[in-house]
């Protein structure tokens, strides 16, 4: 690869590309929540059946993204070698986004029929860290005292997130907002989430969104977390070009 150093591009090209297949599968993600169901099903044994999924891939690919990517991996050809641009194997990063965007689509359909009822809330940050680790992040529960207001870090591809995890029955206070901002720091986490079973109070939402701190749901929780991974990813690409 030595005849390519001179091409600065090069490892930013790739990871371009990857946020170009990201976005261009967020954008169809009903349609793929929609086709996944209809193709999974659990047979008369009790097995759930993922058999019809590799062909729907394959035709997703063909229809959906293969024009697409070849379209921009020519594009990326102005900034890096072209030998080196078709060295990149884009069919392998379709293949991992898709993954990703067909376990998430199937855990939301999933957790329609979870009920967080009965957990208490060391149950309730384990789960959380659980939906995540389910999504492709890899995601632990910190120590239960002196956890600086962070419940749960949440890390992918060195984007790390601190989330604070709020099993309430009344609206969530600034106050929770204020520990995941502080604790976000204390951490060296890149963003913060709270997720609650409940509503947040208008301060509250007011404060998160000058902080820029997110406030999730259980079920938008997934959702969040990749809303601000892509927020990252696209600020670290602006900042190095």
């Amino acid at each position: 690869m030595e005849q390519f150093e001179k091409y600065p591009h090069c490892e930013l090209a790739r990871t371009s590309l990857k946020v170009f297949i990201h976005n261009a599968l967020e954008k169809d993600r009903r349609v793929i929540g929609q086709k996944v169901s209809q193709l999974v099903y659990q047979d008369e044994y009790g097995d759930i059946n993922h058999s019809d999924i590799p062909t729907f891939k394959q035709k997703y690919f063909d229809s959906r993204l293969k024009f697409k990517v070849e379209s921009f991996l020519e594009g990326l050809t102005t900034y890096c070698d072209k030998d080196w641009v078709y060295t990149i194997d884009s069919i392998s990063i379709c293949d991992d986004e898709l993954n990703t965007i067909i376990s998430s689509v199937q855990l939301e359909d999933n957790r329609e029929s979870i009920s967080v009822e009965g957990l208490d809330p060391y149950e309730y940050e384990a789960f959380c860290s659980n939906i995540l680790n389910d999504s492709g992040w890899s995601a632990y529960v910190t120590q239960g005292s002196g956890d600086q207001g962070v419940d749960v870090i949440a890390e992918k591809n060195n984007f790390k997130l601190a989330i604070q995890c709020k099993l309430y029955n009344s609206k969530v206070p600034n106050k929770a907002v204020q520990e995941v901002q502080a604790g976000k720091g204390f951490y060296g986490c890149d963003a913060g989430i709270v997720v609650s079973t409940a509503e947040y109070t208008k301060s509250s939402m007011q404060l998160a969104q000058s902080l820029g701190v997110f406030l999730a749901s259980t079920e938008t929780l997934v959702e969040n977390a990749e809303l601000l991974y892509d927020k990252h990813l696209t600020n670290s690409l602006d900042s190095t070009l």
